[in-house]
């Protein structure tokens, strides 16, 4: 890589290997000068968005282009067993290809893009970027993933009131 004085940066970040942290290297001249790690956190209403889509027998994968040890943590924390991790926005559109039919996919990035538009209903968040605002059929407008849950009883309730109104309509 050209960069100077990455063992002791190595070090420190093998003592922190469980730790499932994203890295980033500062360097000026060829020179390490430091790390920067961070650390993912889940969004308001996320183990509440899965724990609800668990009691529907819906699937919950996460389809991500983070590192392994990252993506792993998020899904211990949210008890999602179905995970897949450095992936490219190739290999989640061929994903979603294989479960079109039913899916439901959210995400924020420019690499997702392809995936929201392939998806059978897909959402993105106000604060994504464009090409994946544009993409979604929906914009959640607040940054809860609750509202994800919220809709889908919407859509239920509103579904059987539709099948409710077609029966009466037959047998008026």
């Amino acid at each position: 890589s050209g960069v100077k004085n990455l063992e002791k940066a190595d070090e420190f970040l093998q003592s922190l290997k469980e730790e499932a942290l994203i890295c980033v290297y500062f360097a000026k001249n060829g020179e390490c000068l430091g790390v920067l790690t961070l650390k993912n956190t889940l969004k308001e209403g996320a183990k509440e968005l899965i724990e609800d889509f668990k009691k529907q027998k819906i699937q919950s994968i996460i389809l991500s282009g983070d590192n392994e040890k990252s993506v792993q943590s998020v899904a211990n924390l949210l008890g999602i067993a179905d995970f897949k991790a450095g992936l490219l926005p190739e290999e989640k559109l061929q994903i979603i290809k294989e479960h079109k039919q039913n899916s439901l996919f959210v995400g924020d990035g420019i690499n997702d893009a392809a995936a929201l538009n392939l998806a059978s209903v897909s959402m993105s968040f106000k604060e994504g970027s464009d090409l994946a605002k544009n993409a979604g059929d929906f914009i959640l407008m607040k940054d809860d993933l609750r509202l994800i849950s919220w809709c889908f009883k919407l859509a239920k309730k509103t579904k059987n009131i539709i099948k409710l109104n077609l029966f009466w309509a037959f047998f008026y």
